[in-house]
């Protein structure tokens, strides 16, 4: 199989950061706008929009149960083809011009001793 044909989503499971803050992380690095949704109100998500490209979410994730729900976050993203790859890289690394604390690699990774927890699955 040619990966450039492979479809695919993730999923990163945060704790102690709200799903706004995943919200705007992402924004940091693809733009757009981010719109707390909150319906359905057990996802309680919230979206990264913006007009191409693929839309991301920051929505709850029940099975982290060591955290309070509100500090529960799981940034989802649609299905993504190769051509994605590059900017999904990005928003996981977070763009270097953009790291701030709110960008993603801060949020998560730069918050370790806070518990902060991810966790990629890649599903075909």
């Amino acid at each position: 199989m040619d990966l450039r044909e492979l479809k695919y989503g993730i999923e990163i499971e945060t704790v102690k950061r709200t799903r706004g803050q995943i919200a705007w992380a992402i924004h940091t690095v693809v733009g757009g706008h981010v719109r707390h949704i909150g319906t359905p109100s057990c996802y309680d998500p919230w979206k990264v929009e913006r007009s191409a490209g693929p839309k991301m979410e920051g929505v709850n994730d029940a099975s982290l149960t060591n955290v309070p729900s509100h500090l529960q976050a799981e940034l989802v993203s649609p299905v993504l083809t190769y051509d994605d790859l590059e900017e999904l890289q990005e928003v996981v690394r977070g763009n270097p011009a953009c790291w701030k604390d709110q960008s993603l690699p801060a949020v998560l990774l730069g918050h370790r001793r806070q518990g902060a927890q991810r966790q990629i699955r890649i599903q075909p």
